[in-house]
């Protein structure tokens, strides 16, 4: 059902960048996730401006999936595309790409690794609003990240009320591979493993579904009843992808004073 991986070193040595590099930043992980490293400048230096976006950002207004038990509205989204977020990130040497979902009325959840160190980051929604990032935090123990807007967000998606994971089977993960049109595509849980996130040890479940640099940050969606059970953060260059679990989302969301602020630490 998936396909065998090497998890020797955790997520930096599999694809600590699924999210990360358009322009300039070091390719982490396996080489076969096309991670690009291009140009990248030293201390802080003035860095060129990202590519526009695609034409094809903004999708037709048809899901790409069968939408099955998930709330669709009357545009033809279900909810969990309409909370997809893009995020485009500038950091002291480098650009990258990643995705997001609304969990407040003014928050988006993320990876750590898509926005750590940031000094501009650019969200846009489903539609192609643009939105105003004002500040954003990290969890110092797992691969989870908070956003901040100054906009009024909606829908905002509603967390797995239990742990999901005995009874989990097909889910959807919704995101923008390769920073390109929002995409929606079933994947099936397999079982809980053990990985290293940001240096700490945790379980995370493996999932048989493909991802793309720029699906890190990825809503997984309960396919039953469209609740959030997880979060992409990394996979291979076949079949296999690993989602932060129900547990170490729902403790971050509820531990807000564990929260770091994310600083940009660039060189003079």
């Amino acid at each position: 059902m998936s396909r065998a991986v090497n998890r020797t070193g955790g997520v930096r040595a599999r694809v600590a960048a699924l999210g990360i590099a358009v322009i300039g930043r070091a390719a982490i992980g396996r080489a076969a996730i096309g991670i690009a490293a291009i140009g990248a400048s030293a201390g802080c230096a003035v860095l060129p401006s990202p590519e526009p976006l695609p034409d094809s950002f903004v999708p037709e207004a048809t899901t790409s999936v069968d939408p099955g038990a998930l709330a669709t509205a009357s545009n033809g989204f279900t909810l969990a595309e309409q909370a997809a977020i893009r995020l485009r990130v500038a950091d002291c040497t480098s650009f990258g790409n990643g995705t997001g979902w609304i969990v407040g009325e003014h928050t988006v959840v993320t990876n750590s690794h898509v926005i750590e160190g940031a000094t501009a980051i650019e969200l846009t929604a489903y539609d192609g609003t643009e939105l105003t990032a004002t500040r954003s935090f990290l969890d110092p123990t797992s691969d989870l990240a908070i956003v901040v807007v100054e906009e009024e967000l909606a829908p905002v998606l509603s967390i797995a009320a239990a742990d999901p994971s005995g009874t989990l089977d097909d889910v959807v993960v919704v995101g923008y591979p390769r920073a390109e049109e929002l995409t929606a595509f079933e994947a099936s849980f397999v079982r809980i493993v053990d990985d290293e996130l940001r240096e700490h040890p945790d379980d995370v479940y493996l999932l048989n579904g493909h991802v793309e640099p720029g699906n890190s940050g990825s809503a997984v969606v309960n396919r039953d009843d469209g609740t959030v059970v997880g979060v992409i953060y990394a996979g291979d260059d076949g079949d296999a992808s690993w989602a932060v679990s129900w547990e170490s989302v729902s403790d971050f969301l509820m531990n807000e004073s564990g929260w770091e602020v994310n600083l940009a630490q660039c060189e003079d």
